[in-house]
Order: C-alpha cells, then sequence, then structure tokens
C-alpha cells in the first residue's frame, strides 16, 4: 500500500522571491511594529489564475477541500459554489490546481462534470474505490426554487499509461436516489467521510437542513457503490433542524469513527460500536450551536469540540478514556475577544504556528441569515493545562487576512515550505496568503511515498534544496542518518503492522520541518472474496485463500466474530459455519497466519436475525414525535412476550420492498404514524397497501394522531370499524359499543365521549358488526379492532397524546391487542427415529409444530404419555404403535395422530460370549469346542455367537485363541456380554436361534 504525504514543493526560485518581498515589505504590519501573532502575504494577483468572477471577484457563497489530486506532490482546490445564504439558484463548481504554485482554474479541462450548476452546501474529499485516489462528494440544497437536491458523488480516473492525470468524473450510478415520503429530495448543508464498516473505503453521512427531511447514512459496498442504510441509525438522531455541520470521526478512541453532527442548537453523537453498528447516542451542552469542529485542543491525543455559538463560543474538552460510551465532556472557558461570540460558520481545528498546539480559526458568515459586516477570527492556543484560546489581536489591529464576511477557508500548506497558508473565500471574492511568519529555514523535502517492496520498505523524495545529511525515523526512533544527496532509502524488514517514518533534512545547524508518510506492511497477502450469508440460524463464510509475499502458504487462519475468537483453522481451509450465532449486528474478520506473520483482516458485517420473525414494527422518518419511543417499545414489548419482532423507518411503505420486506411475510404489522401535528400522512397508495395486507388475513395495529379517518380517503380506512367519521367542532363525539369478553375485559354499553382536537375528526360512527372496543377516554384516546376476513384484522387506535411507550406495561398491552386478535390454530407435526428394533427400544420424538403454541401433549399408544416438546420414550413389549400429538394455542387446538409408526420385535436372544459348549462356564474346553467347530466337524450348539469370542461377526481360529489368552495369557474380559447372560451390544448376522441363557 502506498500513501503520499501532503507535505509539497513548488518551484523554488518564485518562492524565494517572495521570501525577498516579504523582508523587504512588512506585509501585515506597516505601522513598522512587531507582528502580534501571525503574518501573512496575499499572492492572489499572481497565483490565482481564473476568470475573475470564478476567482478572485466571485461574490457567491463558497465551500472548499483541499487534496493532492493529482498526486504530483502539491495541494490542490475544489471550489463549490451557490447563490449566498438560503437563496435558490445554480453556480458551476471549480477544480484549481496547483500548477507550479500558480492555482489554476482547471474544470473544464479535467473535472467537466464540476461545471455543471447547482446549488452545493459542502465538499468533502473521500477514499470511495479502494484505488488510493482522493475522489469527492458534494451536498447540495434546493435548486432553482425546488426543495432539494441530490447529492454528488466524483471519482478520480488516476493516470492514464504515460503518467497523465485523467481528472474527476461524476458517477451518479454509484449513489442511491434519496427521496423522501412526500418526494422531497435531500436538503443537505454538509457532509461527512470516513470508513464506518472497517471494509478500507469511505461513507458518507449527509446532514440535512430541513426539518422535515431527514439525514442520509450511506453505506459503501467496498468498491465505491453505496446503499441507504439511514434506517440503521438510532431512532430520532437522524432528525435534524437547520444543521450546518457533519463528520465522521473516532470521538472515544475505541478505533470506530463515530458520527458527530450540529443540529440547531445542540451538538449530537451517534457512537459506532463496530462496524457502523449505532447503539448509543449523546447530545453535548452546548447553546445555540451555529458550527463546530473536532480535534485536539489540549494535546493529549483525544477529540475535543470547538463550538460556535451565540452569544459565546465554547471549548468542549474529551475527559474520557479511550473507548468509553459516551464521552466525559469537560466545558473549558475561551478568551474574550471582539470575535469569538455571534454567528459564525466554518470552523477548523488546526496548529497555524507550527508550536504542536492545534490553534482555532472560525468564519463569520452564518449559512441562513445576511450579512457580510462580521470578522473571521483566529484564536491561539497557549498551550496550557487546560488551554486558553484567545484571540491576540485587539480590535482594529487586524491582519491583510482577517477578511469581514468570511465563508470559508482552506488551510494547507500550498507552497510546500512547511507552513501552512490560507485560501479564504469571502463575500468580495477569493484571496490566497502565504504565511511568512513561521517559515523554516531549511525547505523540506516533497513527495514522500512509503513502498513495500517484499519484506522491506522503500523511501522516496525530491529534495526541497541542496542538504547535508536526511534523517529518518520509523515509528519515533531513528534507523538512519544518510547523505543530503540521496533521495531513496530501503528499510530491511521492518516488520509487519502499520509503520510512520519522518524525514527531516539538514543544512549546517537548521532542520526543515519533518515530513511523514505511514504505511501498513502486510507480509501475508489477505484472503479475497469475503462473503458472509445467514442459513437458517448459522452464518456460513466464505473466502479466497492467497499467500506470503514470499510464496509460503497459509499455516493457519483466525476466525472472529465482533472482536472474539471463533476457531483456529487449517491454512488451506476456504469456510467455515459459524453455527446459532448470537443475533444482533456480526462483525466477522478472518486473518491467515504465514511465515509468523499475520495478514490484515478481512471484514463483512452483517445482521443476524431470528429465524421465527412474526412480527414488523415500522415507523417514519417524517414525524418529530408519536413513534420515536413506541416503535422500539412495541419491539420491547413483544420480545417480552416471547416473539421476534423486525423494526425500521421509511418515508413511505413503498420503501419497504427495497428493504427486502414483504408484508405477507409477517403475522403483524405495527404502524406506528406518530403524534398530531407531526404525524405521517398515509397516502391513497400506502392506505392500499395495508388493506390488501388486511384483506389477505393480515392482522394490522395502527396507531397514531387521527388514525380513523384520512384526508385523503385511503382503502385502509374501511377496514378500521367505522362507517363514517365527521368533524365536531370541538364538541365532543360520542362512541356506542360493547367490549368482548374474549379480550379480557369488562362488558360496557355505555355511551363513551370522544372529543378530537378542534377543526379535526372526533366523532365517530362504528359499523353494528365485528368492532371490538378496546378502550375509550374523555379526550384524546380510543383504540378500536375490527375483524376482516376469516383471519384479518386491524387495530386502530388514535392517539393524540402519544403511542405505547417506555412508561407503559408493554408486555400486558402487547399480550392484549394480540388475544383480540383472530389466531391462525397451531398446526400439529413430528418426526421420529428408529421406526423399529427389538425390545427394549428407546424412540426419540421431535416436535415440528408450527404456530403460536402453548402446551403439547404426546401419546404413545402404549398407555404412556409426556407433556414434554421433544420427549425420549422407551417401549418395553414387541408391537406396534401409533403415536398422537395434539397441541394448543390461543388459535385452537390441532392433533396428528400417525397409526402404527413403530414396530417392537421380539428382544434379542441372550448368551454368554466365548461359551462355546453353552455350560454356563468359561474354561479350556470352550477352546477346544471351537476349534472342533471350526476343524473336526463340531457343532454350534445352536448359537454361533457364543463361539465369536471377539466380536467381531466371524467365526474363526483367533476365537479360539481369544478364549485361550483371556484363560491363560491375561488377555483381559471378553467383549460383552460377559461374563454373565446379556444381549449383544452390537448386533450383527451371526445367527443365535438357540439362546444358551436360562
Amino acid at each position: 500500500m502506498r500513501v503520499f504525504s501532503r507535505m509539497t514543493m513548488m518551484a523554488k526560485g518564485l518562492w524565494v522571491l517572495l521570501g525577498i518581498v516579504a523582508i523587504l515589505t512588512p506585509y501585515g504590519n506597516l505601522s513598522g511594529q512587531a507582528p502580534i501573532w501571525l503574518e501573512w502575504q496575499r499572492v492572489s494577483d499572481t497565483n490565482i489564475l481564473a476568470d475573475p468572477s470564478l476567482g478572485q471577484a466571485d461574490v457567491e457563497e463558497k465551500d472548499f477541500a483541499t487534496a493532492d489530486f493529482d498526486l504530483d506532490g502539491d495541494i490542490d482546490l475544489i471550489c463549490v459554489r451557490k447563490l449566498p445564504y438560503t437563496t435558490f439558484g445554480s453556480r458551476a463548481n471549480v477544480l484549481f490546481l496547483n500548477v507550479d504554485g500558480v492555482m489554476t482554474d482547471q474544470t473544464l479541462e479535467l473535472a467537466p462534470d464540476l461545471a455543471i450548476p447547482d446549488n452545493s452546501r459542502d465538499v468533502q474529499v473521500g477514499e470511495f474505490n479502494g484505488d488510493l485516489w482522493p475522489d469527492l462528494i458534494v451536498a447540495n440544497a434546493g435548486n432553482d426554487g425546488s426543495n432539494g437536491q441530490q447529492p454528488r458523488i466524483f471519482i478520480n480516473l488516476g493516470n492514464d499509461p504515460g503518467g497523465a492525470w485523467l481528472g474527476l468524473e461524476e458517477q451518479a450510478s454509484r449513489l442511491p436516489l434519496l427521496v423522501s415520503s412526500g418526494g422531497a429530495e435531500p436538503n443537505a448543508c454538509a457532509v461527512g467521510v470516513g470508513d464506518l464498516t472497517g471494509n478500507g473505503v469511505d461513507d458518507i453521512y449527509l446532514v440535512d437542513y430541513n426539518n422535515s427531511v431527514e439525514d442520509r447514512l450511506l453505506i459503501n459496498d467496498g468498491t465505491g457503490n453505496f446503499s441507504d442504510e439511514t434506517s440503521t441509525m438510532p431512532s430520532g438522531f437522524i432528525n435534524s433542524n437547520f444543521a450546518t455541520g457533519g463528520q465522521i470521526k473516532d470521538v472515544n478512541g475505541d478505533g470506530w469513527p463515530d458520527i458527530i453532527k450540529n443540529t440547531t442548537p445542540d451538538v449530537r453523537i451517534a457512537y459506532n460500536q463496530g462496524a457502523a453498528s449505532f447503539g448509543v447516542t449523546q447530545e453535548l451542552n452546548v447553546s445555540s450551536c451555529y458550527h463546530f469542529d473536532l480535534g485536539d485542543i489540549d494535546g493529549d491525543g483525544r477529540q475535543d469540540v470547538f463550538a460556535v455559538q451565540d452569544p459565546q463560543d465554547q471549548v468542549l474538552l474529551n475527559d474520557s478514556a479511550p473507548g468509553e460510551i459516551p464521552v466525559n465532556w469537560v466545558n473549558t472557558p475561551i478568551g474574550t475577544s471582539p470575535l469569538t461570540g455571534g454567528f459564525g460558520g466554518n470552523t477548523y481545528i488546526v496548529d497555524l504556528d507550527n508550536d504542536g498546539d492545534n490553534d482555532v480559526v472560525v468564519t463569520d458568515v452564518d449559512t441562513d441569515i445576511p450579512s457580510c459586516s462580521r470578522r473571521m477570527a483566529f484564536l491561539r492556543n497557549d498551550g496550557a493545562n487546560p488551554p486558553l484560546l484567545e484571540d491576540p489581536y485587539p480590535s482594529g489591529q487586524w491582519t491583510e487576512a482577517h477578511h469581514t464576511g468570511t465563508y470559508d477557508v482552506a488551510i494547507a500548506d500550498f507552497n510546500g515550505d512547511g507552513t501552512p497558508d490560507m485560501w479564504v473565500g469571502h463575500c468580495a471574492g477569493n484571496d490566497l496568503y502565504l504565511q511568512i511568519s513561521n517559515v523554516p529555514d531549511v525547505l523540506p523535502p516533497s513527495q514522500l511515498v512509503c513502498d513495500q517492496q517484499m519484506l522491506d520498505v522503500t523511501l522516496s523524495w525530491n529534495p526541497g534544496e541542496s542538504y547535508d545529511t536526511v534523517k529518518i525515523r520509523r515509528d519515533g526512533l531513528l534507523i538512519a542518518e544518510i547523505p543530503g544527496g540521496e533521495t531513496s532509502f530501503e528499510d530491511l524488514a521492518p516488520g509487519s503492522g502499520q509503520h510512520s517514518y519522518t524525514l527531516v533534512a539538514a543544512v549546517g545547524a537548521d532542520q526543515s520541518p519533518q515530513v511523514s508518510c505511514v504505511v501498513n506492511v502486510s507480509l501475508v497477502e489477505p484472503v479475497l472474496n469475503l462473503s458472509c450469508q445467514q442459513v437458517e440460524e448459522d452464518v456460513q463464510l466464505q473466502w479466497q485463500n492467497q499467500q506470503a509475499v514470499t510464496g509460503d502458504p497459509y499455516q493457519q487462519i483466525r476466525v472472529l466474530r465482533n472482536g472474539l475468537e471463533l476457531a483456529i483453522l487449517p491454512g488451506e481451509s476456504d469456510s467455515y459455519v459459524d453455527l446459532a450465532s448470537d443475533y444482533g449486528i456480526a462483525a466477522f474478520m478472518i486473518i491467515p497466519v504465514a511465515i509468523g506473520n499475520e495478514a490484515e483482516a478481512a471484514l463483512c458485517t452483517l445482521q443476524i436475525l431470528p429465524t421465527d420473525v412474526s412480527d414488523l414494527v415500522i415507523g417514519f422518518f417524517d414525524d418529530d414525535n408519536g413513534s420515536t419511543d413506541s416503535v422500539p417499545a412495541i419491539v420491547q414489548g413483544l420480545e417480552d412476550n416471547s416473539l421476534f419482532a423486525l423494526s425500521t423507518e421509511v418515508d413511505d411503505l413503498s420503501e419497504l420492498l427495497s428493504q427486502g420486506l414483504l408484508l405477507e411475510a409477517f403475522d403483524r404489522i405495527w404502524v406506528e404514524v406518530g403524534m398530531y401535528p407531526n404525524n405521517h400522512m398515509l397516502t391513497a397508495d400506502e392506505g392500499q397497501i395495508l388493506a390488501d395486507y388486511v384483506v389477505g388475513g393480515g392482522q394490522l395495529y395502527l396507531s397514531g394522531g387521527d388514525t380513523f379517518c384520512f384526508d385523503p380517503d385511503t382503502s385502509i380506512q374501511d377496514l378500521v370499524g367505522f362507517a363514517g367519521c365527521s368533524d365536531g367542532g370541538g364538541s365532543v363525539g360520542e362512541i356506542s359499543a360493547i367490549v368482548s369478553p374474549s379480550c379480557g375485559m369488562q362488558n360496557f354499553d355505555q355511551v363513551v365521549p370522544y372529543d378530537g382536537e378542534a377543526n379535526y375528526v372526533d366523532q365517530l360512527q362504528p359499523v353494528t358488526t365485528g368492532e371490538e372496543i378496546l378502550f375509550a377516554s374523555d379526550g384524546f384516546t380510543c383504540g378500536v379492532i375490527n375483524h376482516v376476513g376469516e383471519s384479518g384484522a386491524v387495530i386502530s387506535q388514535s392517539v393524540e397524546m402519544g403511542g405505547i411507550g417506555e412508561n407503559h406495561d408493554r408486555k400486558e398491552l402487547i399480550a392484549r391487542y394480540i388475544s383480540c386478535l383472530p389466531m391462525e390454530p397451531p398446526v400439529a407435526a413430528f418426526d421420529f427415529s428408529p421406526a423399529s428394533g427389538p425390545a427394549p427400544l428407546t424412540v426419540e420424538f421431535e416436535n415440528l409444530s408450527s404456530g403460536q403454541i402453548d402446551e403439547q401433549l404426546w401419546l404413545f399408544g402404549d398407555g404412556s404419555d409426556s407433556p414434554s416438546d421433544s420427549p425420549q420414550h422407551l417401549y418395553s413389549e414387541p408391537g406396534s404403535y401409533s403415536v398422537t400429538l395434539t397441541v394448543s394455542g390461543p388459535g385452537g387446538v390441532d392433533q396428528f395422530e400417525w397409526i402404527d409408526i413403530i414396530l417392537v420385535t421380539d428382544g434379542l436372544p441372550g448368551f454368554t460370549r466365548g461359551d462355546a459348549n453353552q455350560d454356563q462356564t468359561i474354561d479350556i474346553a470352550d477352546g477346544v469346542a471351537i476349534l472342533s467347530y471350526l476343524f473336526s466337524g463340531g457343532g454350534d450348539g445352536g448359537c454361533l455367537s457364543t463361539i465369536d469370542a471377539n466380536d467381531d461377526a466371524m467365526a474363526n481360529v483367533a476365537d479360539a485363541v481369544t478364549v485361550l489368552d483371556h484363560l491363560f495369557s491375561g488377555g483381559g474380559p471378553l467383549p460383552a456380554p460377559f461374563p454373565g447372560c446379556g444381549v449383544d451390544p452390537s448386533p450383527d448376522s451371526l445367527p443365535c436361534s438357540n439362546p444358551s441363557c436360562p
């Protein structure tokens, strides 16, 4: 694997000239006083080459991403553009390629798809298809007055055979089409990128700006193609309100990147507990947060948070040990200044002054609220414990780089001198500033490459200038100091694992900043094409083997699930079956071992589901309350009643098919539409889907605000048990009904008031047959059940104050609902073995009955019975026996009788092994009797089994030898039956028609 450094080197003569100019002209210090902190030199006129409307005079809103896109050793820049603030309209995006230090617009030549206008809110660099070339994801908002726009993905095409870079190409088919139930496209304001599943390529999290359209989690299949896995996120986390920032980073240091976002006024974290399994969320203690960044502020190696707040910005330091969930955050004051309060925008935690402590840059233009009058802030880290971040610039003493109206900045070493520079996108245009306050005395090497060659690692680089020496360190330890004219080094057999190499060049006593590269050394090639598939209760793993880099085969293969070792297999193995795996997310790893080293783990992840799932619980993304706790509460209530359920959230019920969920595969469907006024409104098509399910015999629970009547009408409305609905205008409607005693509730025939919201449906006219009122209460809540056909049913619960929640007795409620549903009777079935044999005969019975079963009873045909699930029974007497299994459950009783299925024959004859003359004694006469039978025509006494002294199912001289060996040579006892009478435990074909036992 190759990893390229980001430290670069430009045309040296240009930068030496700029250095001379910097000495002669005190930029940022026109008064001649010492600089307050950082000094910047504006080079926009000479180093931005583009049409003014796209470059220096670009007045549109801008966001940036930087990377060495063409892998030539210097930093390039992507600028995505839109009309300022929340204004609809389309603008073209721009690729600025770093050509010998000049940021040159090469969009039409190398990324023409970027020039297609859109309304871009954010852009991030990722590695999506595993080729190690940087790719792009662009988050888009509403376009030309529409309610949203699809994100756009751009794949790096790499170099042609001649080494020329081919550019970036949009490949929209890699992303799924993202549309809400109401037809709305995403209105994404931010995007996070990172490897959530551990498969070596980046996944995507889109943060939505609307509060009616959810975020989107897009999981990479390993080849750069994505699927929408939003439904796997914790309920409620994906709902955003004016969200402007999102990142994927390892917050708690457990090795798994987490998802962090702000949704004004909050910052929220979803903790990745392995392979994109998110079970724990956290809301940070912030106030009116408009943006944030994650980075190590106090230098302890843990991720901290800088929150841009109104009225005062805030630092939260990570105070937890690695792996702890959730993280404990400590609020830490920051220094006051005119620029650390009020609205803010994009924020960056970065070491601006090369002192080893991360500083902070805060841009000033809010995403939504106009004004270019505020000013960008630079906050210096004093390196103390705890650190103090403060703006050292008094009001009015700002540098030229302190722009007003700054949308975004790109901080990178654009000129390769080892010092961060800055591209500033502001309301009046773009500017490029080189930092001249911390320029090193020795220019660092550039284009450092670490490359594994068999067992070794080769380093190569380009010199920044003429050096005296170059020092090379591996993992912090000095391994070589070589002459300055050398441009490569071979590190012999450093061992497998990840290694970090650093280079520092020296000229006399002066040293360059260090440059670094990281390489994963693998002396053993990993397995290929690992797949994992659930087959009934087991998981089958299959893969393709490779070998060590030396050509040696694998010696063994380790199999792990969620970090725990399951097995160590022989090296030639290419499959494994994990028997009866635990339910839930399972991350399997296959790690081959050869020549004393392990390969990089191959990973596959799947959700292991119970095979007896009977229920499906459905919530909707577009309701902000009502189903938030009801969906997991119903799932838990079903589990408390020993019923397994799947749960999912959708924008529209039509999405279930794309998730592989067929309603007819489930006994019951539980649909939570949420509470008024944020409840999901069923469309006519959705109502038809539910009606078809019920008419086909399915059982539906439908809960939420005003579920009895819908606007517009839907087919399911005709099946909820009411002939009509009307608006009572705020008055109390009346329900007259009788509760069925089969539901375990008391009868009532009184009038029950039901009052909905004013101007909403609140008067119900029930039909005269079929319905059972489960409950009705003054005010807001009523639940009704209506049977449809032989087995179909609808429980419709109108709940304007919430559905089944955490505070209910969920087990009792679910049991009550299910008891009122028409139940299919169980179906009795069984298997058995063996079907015949001599008495006494033991038979194993296996219960194969289906349906909900409370109890069973076996009748074995010999007067015995058993209530066990799968019993074992002993038949003592010869004869034929019929067996009956009766099963019963809430749906009724079923019986299955199998006539004369067990045949018990007479018992086997008894004899004593070796008693050839059948005198009840084993002595030398038996050896003589065996030899007489074999060689002198003697008889077998009618039981040849007595002669078979060694129990090999044959009569030969070895039997005489066995008897004599037992008698005179200490040969031990003979095989059973011995020394007394008994039945042969290993029956064979030797006849015994005249048993010798009395």
